[in-house]
């Protein structure tokens, strides 16, 4: 019993983990993303994306919105601390990067509202939340609201 408990914590924490990423396909693997729980969420319009919600070893809750080719258009997260902004945001992250690392970025709300990247940030201690949006790849229609 001892061994099985020690192998199943060994592969939890060195097999990859699924993670939503902007920009790339619905399930990444990423060693570094530590992931409790996964499930699958209705859509308000499954015609058009699917949502996957993933709970961190953190308890971050994080939902991931897919197109039908199964490419991350948006993604919300919400919990007691931030996230790893680099592996939510992929490709993106530089741009995320390039603002907070602006003097006093790190401790206000972040915003970027370009024409193909959204990326909204805030909270407080122990209540962190944000949203990252590429309007160009949503299906037509889908708004930043509905990204929640």
């Amino acid at each position: 019993m001892k061994f099985s408990f020690l192998a199943f914590t060994f592969l939890t924490l060195v097999s990859p983990s699924s993670w939503a990423e902007l920009g790339a396909a619905s399930i990444s693997f990423n060693v570094n993303a530590q992931i409790r729980t996964t499930s699958n969420l209705s859509s308000p319009k499954p015609t058009l994306y699917t949502i996957k919600k993933i709970t961190t070893l953190e308890d971050i809750e994080i939902r991931e919105y897919a197109n039908l080719n199964g490419t991350v258009f948006g993604i919300y997260w919400v919990g007691d601390t931030k996230p790893d902004m680099s592996l939510l945001l992929g490709t993106y992250a530089s741009r995320y990067n390039t603002l907070i690392n602006q003097p006093l970025a790190g401790r206000s709300p972040v915003a970027i509202n370009d024409s193909d990247l959204i990326i909204q940030t805030g909270g407080r201690m122990n209540n962190f939340f944000g949203v990252a949006f590429l309007p160009g790849i949503a299906p037509i229609g889908i708004q930043l609201a509905e990204i929640r």
